[in-house]
């Protein structure tokens, strides 16, 4: 018979292993709390609105920054998610997806800069004719430490 929840002293905490898997044993992967291991904790969020390049900049992306977003302890490594929402005609639907760029003038997406600054990056081309809504990409910072 195989536990499915353990709780030890001496050091270990509770372990609780998914269904047919002892805890004492289990890897990483078949456990499903672990109090060894910090959780991911939503740190905070946030969004850069980025314009499109205008047709005769041949820049390949503009970049704009929020400044810098999140200040950690020396040795801690904050994990950020991206999704957002393309340059595209004003009222054209948008969906939220993650970054993307098709390698022309196409897609968004975004980089944290050795001072933990948030840079939203838009690779849209205005055609000129057709004002485009600016790119929106949001962000969440999860840290995995106190």
């Amino acid at each position: 018979m195989t536990r499915s929840v353990i709780f030890q002293g001496g050091g270990t905490g509770l372990k609780i292993a998914a269904g047919g898997q002892d805890p004492a044993s289990a890897g990483i992967f078949d456990l499903l709390f672990n109090s060894d291991i910090q959780p991911l904790r939503l740190w905070g969020t946030g969004y850069v609105s980025v314009p499109s390049l205008t047709n005769f900049n041949w820049s390949p992306a503009w970049a704009v920054s929020v400044g810098p977003v999140v200040q950690t302890p020396p040795g801690t490594y904050p994990l950020f998610m991206v999704a957002g929402k393309q340059s595209m005609a004003s009222g054209a639907v948008r969906k939220l997806q993650t970054p993307f760029h098709t390698g022309g003038y196409d897609g968004y997406g975004a980089f944290i800069s050795p001072s933990k600054e948030f840079w939203g990056l838009n690779f849209v081309h205005d055609p000129g004719s057709i004002p485009l809504d600016q790119a929106i990409i949001n962000f969440a910072v999860l840290k995995n430490y106190w």
